[in-house]
């Protein structure tokens, strides 16, 4: 499952089979991101988060 959190600054994080990575202005960023591991521990999903925000 890929999970994607949108950050403030055109910023996100993505989870894609356990690896995080961070994305700003639409470029994967392979900088330090040792402050997100505990992000993997602290996203808990049910069928109701799975659904995408409406647009």
């Amino acid at each position: 499952m890929d999970i994607i959190v949108i950050m403030p600054a055109r910023s996100a994080l993505a989870m894609t089979n356990g690896r995080v990575r961070r994305i700003s202005h639409g470029v994967e960023d392979d900088g330090e991101l040792s402050g997100y591991r505990h992000l993997s521990l602290s996203i808990a999903a049910s069928p109701r988060d799975a659904q995408p925000p409406a647009l």
